[in-house]
């Protein structure tokens, strides 16, 4: 067998839709989902438009899918692509490297001195005693 054929025999196969598992072809198409979830539209009108292209899973199949991408994707450290904006020429600064907003209503966090971690609860210490309302 040349291969050459071999190759191209199995380029075909990964391309054929009809041959690849239902999941496998979700995972091709998971961010679109993903973003389309996100943006507030329902499993079912995602599944819907998922039928109008050739998909026949459930909506059982579909959740527990998802749930398996997005475990995998987890696993593996993969983010997801964030939803396009209107205005794709704006630099947005996620939510992690922006400073925390300031409120009159937090209190400070339990830390001995700027930069220092959390002072440690002792629940030995309190776990048999009665508790005085």
């Amino acid at each position: 067998m040349d291969q050459d054929n071999l190759a191209s025999a199995l380029r075909a196969l990964a391309s054929d839709e009809k041959a690849r598992p239902e999941t496998a072809r979700l995972r091709d198409v998971f961010d679109d989902v993903e973003a389309a979830l996100r943006s507030g539209v329902r499993r079912e009108a995602v599944l819907s438009a998922l039928h109008q292209q050739g998909f026949k899973m459930t909506l059982e199949s579909f959740k527990s899918a998802l749930q398996r991408i997005r475990k995998e994707r987890a696993k593996a450290g993969t983010t997801l692509t964030p939803i396009a904006a209107p205005e794709a020429s704006k630099s947005v600064t996620p939510a992690s490297k922006q400073p925390p907003a300031s409120s009159s209503n937090t209190k400070p966090s339990p830390t001995t001195s700027a930069g220092d971690p959390p002072a440690s609860f002792d629940w030995e210490s309190k776990r048999d005693k009665k508790v005085e309302w």
